[in-house]
């Protein structure tokens, strides 16, 4: 999945292959939200791509995953969690997670699964058949 991923911090995008222009979705970003931007990671095999997201506190309930042509967008809220309490400290942010991946047509879009597992996103995305290895037997 030749991909570059796009957020709000500067120097944190990552870049996996090279894309041509930026995704045209709505993004919090383009709405002037700031969003908090998950740390991931992007590991390839001969048939898919596995994107890991970490996003702590993030309940299943709140997240959602759109792929949009060429363009995969994760979100996911994350809300106070001691209801009626203030905190006397607060290091761990609470709002909305959100990432933005451009793919290309090397991965096939429809085929895209994802599950949530103690805090960590797991998104699966095949690799297009065109794109995989083949055995041509030999007549």
């Amino acid at each position: 999945m030749p991909t570059k991923s796009r957020n709000t911090e500067k120097g944190t995008g990552s870049e996996v292959g090279t894309v041509a222009k930026a995704p045209q979705v709505e993004t919090l970003e383009r709405r002037g939200e700031k969003p908090i931007v998950p740390r991931h990671e992007i590991v390839e095999t001969a048939t898919a791509y596995t994107l890991r997201l970490e996003t702590p506190g993030v309940r299943k309930e709140t997240l959602e995953i759109r792929a949009d042509r060429d363009t995969l967008v994760i979100e996911g809220k994350r809300e106070e969690t001691s209801e009626g309490l203030t905190p006397l400290v607060q290091e761990r942010p609470t709002g909305v997670y959100q990432r933005v991946f451009q793919m290309d047509n090397t991965v096939d879009g429809k085929k895209i699964s994802a599950c949530v597992e103690n805090g960590v996103v797991t998104i699966t995305i095949p690799k297009a058949s065109h794109t995989q290895p083949r055995r041509i037997q030999v007549s």
